[in-house]
């Protein structure tokens, strides 16, 4: 080889290892960002690394990755084919099930779980996807077996699932304590909201995450404990009405009367509905304020002419404001609509 071309060959070596390490510093600045975090800086810089080198399958995986946590599934799933293709690993059939399942995409999306869990993955993520997917459809035995899994694998390999540790926990414990809510396991399903919030970056939870807390401590009985979860959501979301209206219950429970009111009278204004009013009239006629029940019961009645349980108050409530007829009219009608006891009241106080 002459000196020109053994000078030629020497340039051209100096440039591929200069490209690969211009590639790899471009990773790792980008890797350097917390997983799961949104950076159009990162996808910049994960592209440019592609670039340079095309091979390299954790490129695409990790463009893949801030392309889904920016929601953008679509060049998410491409990069994610694209490293599979390089690379038949088992982190990217895992993060192309994480995107088929925010695509709604439940069929592909078992596929590659299942795929997966055969081939005997520590990847606790694996078997919350599994859970999610059957969830999809109901929360059955099954369902609530992969959660456990996903505990267990978390547990036993706590490297291969700091990730998941990192990122996922929150959601995963309250999915997991919604899952034990449909099957009436409040206990436990108590005890994995504890778990969320002890794995929530500030104790983040969402309204909706402490409204679903506060319903199991309600049907738990703790109705104190299901008040300042109701407060917590509150604070997170002052609008979201039905926090007031589980909070009403709850101090309906403690006999709060008049506290329950004002919480009842916040859901009826905003998002009027017969329940609410139904349980207004209760709460008012335990406080024998007659008029106020009566108006309550009407209300409800009238956005709902199938609610027995209101004729059946008001039914009550007129006569003990001696309207005889209009009364047992009211218990006759709530017996017709399935309200058992008001044929009862009816023998005792028609007659």
């Amino acid at each position: 080889m002459n000196k020109s071309h053994l000078t030629s060959a020497l340039l051209l070596i100096l440039f591929l290892s200069n490209s690969d390490l211009i590639s790899q510093n471009h990773f790792a600045r980008a890797h350097s960002n917390p997983l799961k975090k949104c950076s159009e800086k990162d996808v910049i810089r994960f592209t440019d690394s592609i670039a340079i080198n095309q091979s390299n399958s954790k490129f695409y995986y990790w463009r893949g990755d801030r392309y889904l946590s920016c929601g953008k599934l679509q060049e998410a799933l491409n990069d994610c084919n694209t490293a599979i293709k390089l690379a038949d690993s088992s982190k990217n059939y895992l993060q192309r099930a994480e995107i088929y399942v925010e695509l709604r995409k439940i069929k592909e999306a078992s596929a590659d779980i299942d795929y997966l869990i055969i081939n005997g993955t520590n990847y606790a993520m694996a078997y919350y996807l599994k859970a999610l997917t059957i969830n999809s459809r109901n929360v059955n035995v099954n369902s609530i077996k992969y959660f456990k899994e996903a505990i267990k694998k978390d547990s036993l390999f706590p490297f291969e699932n700091v990730f998941f540790h990192y990122c996922y926990a929150k959601d995963f414990w309250c999915d997991y304590g919604y899952a034990m809510r449909e099957i009436s396991d409040l206990v436990n399903a108590d005890k994995a909201y504890k778990m969320a919030l002890n794995s929530a970056a500030k104790n983040e939870l969402t309204s909706m995450e402490y409204k679903t807390w506060a319903d199991i401590n309600y049907k738990l009985k703790d109705y104190y404990k299901a008040i300042q979860l109701c407060n917590k959501g509150i604070d997170k979301k002052q609008d979201d009405y039905g926090l007031y209206l589980l909070r009403g219950l709850c101090k309906t429970e403690l006999n709060d009367l008049r506290g329950s009111i004002l919480d009842f009278e916040v859901m009826a204004k905003n998002q009027p509905n017969s329940v609410v009013y139904l349980m207004l009239g209760e709460s008012y006629m335990k406080l024998n304020m007659t008029a106020e029940a009566l108006a309550s019961f009407s209300k409800s009645i009238e956005l709902d002419g199938q609610q027995g349980t209101a004729y059946y108050y008001r039914g009550l409530v007129r006569l003990g404001l001696k309207q005889k007829n209009l009364g047992c009219l009211d218990l006759s009608k709530a017996g017709e609509l399935g309200v058992k006891k008001a044929y009862s009241m009816i023998e005792m106080l028609c007659y």
